[in-house]
């Protein structure tokens, strides 16, 4: 590989990384936009989740307010949580960065985790009919 290769395939990388913070950035902005959404996943993966954004860098995220006891619920092992468009923004953000200095095990989840919030938020149309509803989360591949 001569210069000129590596030089080309260094600027096609560094477009691609800012591609990709755009549109994470747009995600974000979708998903601050939701009034609410359900959550469905095993309460291990819910764990998982706030914890990440329980010590998130306050710099990059915020402060995280987490869902109200009586928007959580818990069936067989398995929790269906009401989280807000804030809540969820902070989610996605949280996810995006352990997934980009995650190895392993929490890798893997954060990865799993931010495809399915992306691929929900992704569907969402902001100047679409407000009656129709927002589709849930469900992080379980059974």
């Amino acid at each position: 590989m001569g210069f000129r290769d590596w030089w080309r395939d260094r600027r096609a990388a560094k477009y691609h990384d800012l591609d990709r913070r755009i549109e994470h950035r747009r995600r974000m902005e979708a998903a601050a936009g939701v009034a609410s959404i359900q959550v469905y996943c095993h309460q291990d993966t819910w764990a998982f989740i706030h914890e990440q954004a329980e010590r998130a860098p306050l710099s990059l995220n915020g402060t995280y307010i987490p869902p109200r006891a009586e928007d959580v619920s818990t069936t067989n092992g398995m929790i269906e949580a009401r989280v807000s468009g804030p809540q969820l923004a902070h989610l996605i953000a949280t996810m995006n960065l352990a997934n980009r200095s995650g190895f392993g095990v929490n890798g893997a989840i954060a990865r799993r985790v931010y495809s399915e919030l992306a691929r929900v938020v992704d569907a969402i149309e902001p100047d679409s009919d407000r009656s129709r509803p927002v589709q849930p989360i469900v992080l379980d591949d059974r």
